[in-house]
This record gives C-alpha cells, sequence and structure tokens, in this order.
C-alpha cells in the first residue's frame, strides 16, 4: 500500500513538474539586476539523505558551444564526485537561450519546487531526480 501511494504521490509531483517546465517558457518580465540578486539565495547545495547515506548536489551553469540555440546554457544542481564532474546524475536542470535565461528560468523552478514542499531548507524531499525542465515533453 505505501508503495501505491509513493506511485501516486510521484504521478502528482510529474504534473505539477510539467507545469512549471511550461510556466518557463515565459519569463521575460524580471529584470536581471532583481535575477542576479535573488540568484545568490540559491544555496550551493541540495542534500538527499537515506539513511546513513548523504549526498550532496551542487550549482552549476554549463556553457555549450551553439550561443543563441535553446541549450545553449544548462543550469542544475549536479552531484558531487570527487573523481570527476558527472552531469548525468542531477536533481532538476534548465536550459536557456542566454546565461540571463538560463537563470531567470533556475531561480523560477527552485522557488516553485519550495512552494510545492520539493526542496525544503537544503533538504531534497523528492524520490524523483534527472528532471529536466527544458523539456516539458519528457516529463
Amino acid at each position: 500500500m505505501k508503495e501505491l501511494e509513493s506511485c501516486h504521490q510521484d504521478l502528482h509531483l510529474k504534473e505539477i513538474f510539467k507545469k512549471i517546465s511550461i510556466k518557463t517558457l515565459d519569463l521575460d518580465d524580471r529584470s536581471i539586476d532583481d535575477v542576479f540578486r535573488r540568484i545568490d539565495t540559491l544555496p550551493r547545495r541540495i542534500t538527499i539523505e537515506k539513511g546513513r547515506d548523504v549526498h550532496d548536489y551542487v550549482f552549476s551553469v554549463i556553457k555549450n558551444e551553439n550561443y543563441g540555440y535553446d541549450d545553449a546554457f544548462c543550469a542544475m544542481y549536479v552531484k558531487r564526485n570527487a573523481k570527476y564532474f558527472n552531469n548525468q546524475n542531477f536533481l532538476f536542470s534548465v536550459c536557456g537561450s542566454s546565461f540571463s535565461n538560463v537563470l531567470k528560468r533556475v531561480l523560477f523552478v527552485y522557488e516553485s519546487l519550495i512552494k510545492e514542499g520539493v526542496i525544503k531548507g537544503r533538504l531534497w524531499k523528492c524520490n524523483l531526480k534527472n528532471i529536466d525542465f527544458s523539456n516539458y515533453n519528457t516529463l
């Protein structure tokens, strides 16, 4: 029964994530100065605690070489690993065509996840990971 409740909760969260993803497409009303001030309030890391296991995910912005395309910049909370940078294991990611665009989107997604209770303080309270808010068709 507990597994069924967890599955139902995950489906509900996926619908919420899809709505958040669609809303990120139209965020041009914020000034970039306000975004830069508010981006400093993002935590450097978000932690998942499962029993004795503690996994840290750090905030990163990656620039691809195709400037101007929809995925030129990507911001994500990626798993911290001492050996190498791993961009395949992340909590959530947001892509944008410019640096300011991706910062606006990641700030909106982060604030939305706090409102939904997915993030509490610096803790990730959701079973789902690898959520790409740039592609709402896959959510």
